[in-house]
């Protein structure tokens, strides 16, 4: 009561115990307790704690439905754009469906050591070290996909696949070694769990695409070889390749090596010896720019 007086004092700049006991007295009293003044209709209201309970799992288990509706909608937007650059890439339907059994089984089975240890990760956790562990998957796919089509067609399937393993071995154990190496560095060394989850799932998911593309990959292409090669196709290109001997009549836009007598008029850069009879116009050498 002292600090509500000094309160109005300073509030009204004068001695205000006056007015505050005035103020107080024309309050209503009841000489009955506060507690009996609680309408009857309250006494014996039952409450309905179903509703509270319904309530609260709603608020928990919201975020849980979020994140699985972002993981879905994640993994098959990905999926989708990596089999798009794939099939433009190798010019095949099969190859692409034949090397995301690679890519994405390799993330399925990282993230499900977090299940089976019972040691759950983060949700943001797993979207960094999934995009990361698809686009280190992706390259070492690529590299061994496209030199075993490249000597295929050279020699022996078998044997494509022992050169292809050879070229790409160095390539793929040290990149992946690094990564690997600087994930379980930092899943060890940090204290923050989010950042350590995340060490630790690259770290494990990086060794895991490394036995996968160096023994399963092989595999499947030498399997999946007459699939790829019946669902191939060409892309038209811009450019058309000729070739020819005698008089030809030449008209566009060229680039290549011609041996022979020109007659017409030329309007290109000749990189080469030239012997030339000028009716009209100029032929000047041009210097090449020296650079610093």
């Amino acid at each position: 009561m002292g600090s509500i007086k000094s309160f109005l004092d300073w509030v009204k700049g004068g001695d205000a115990e006056d007015d505050y006991e005035e103020d107080m007295s024309r309050q209503p009293r009841s000489e009955e307790p506060a507690i009996n003044s609680v309408p009857s209709s309250y006494e014996n209201r039952s409450y309905d704690h179903s509703y509270s309970s319904a309530t609260v799992e709603n608020t928990v288990s919201q975020p849980r439905h979020e994140s699985l509706r972002d993981n879905k909608v994640v993994s098959i937007v990905s999926v989708l754009v990596v089999m798009l650059v794939l099939l433009f890439t190798f010019n095949s339907a099969g190859m692409p469906v034949l090397l995301i059994l690679v890519i994405q089984g390799c993330i399925w089975l990282n993230f499900s050591f977090p299940t089976i240890t019972g040691k759950y990760i983060f949700f943001l956790g797993y979207l960094i070290v999934s995009s990361i562990q698809m686009g280190a998957n992706i390259d070492y796919a690529i590299v061994i996909a496209s030199r075993y089509q490249e000597l295929k067609s050279k020699m022996h399937h078998r044997d494509a696949i022992v050169e292809t393993l050879n070229f790409a071995f160095p390539t793929i154990i040290t990149s992946g070694s690094i990564l690997s190496i600087c994930g379980f560095l930092i899943g060890s060394m940090t204290s923050e769990p989010v950042i350590a989850g995340i060490g630790e799932s690259l770290g494990r998911g990086t060794v895991i695409s490394i036995i996968m593309v160096m023994f399963a990959l092989p595999q499947i292409l030498l399997i999946g070889s007459g699939i790829v090669d019946k669902t191939s196709f060409s892309v038209p290109s811009i450019t058309e390749k000729k070739s020819g001997h005698g008089k030809v009549s030449v008209n566009g836009m060229v680039r290549g090596n011609i041996n022979g007598t020109v007659h017409g008029i030329m309007h290109a850069t000749v990189e080469g010896d030239i012997d030339l009879n000028l009716i009209s116009g100029s032929a000047n050498e041009e210097q090449d720019d020296e650079e610093d």
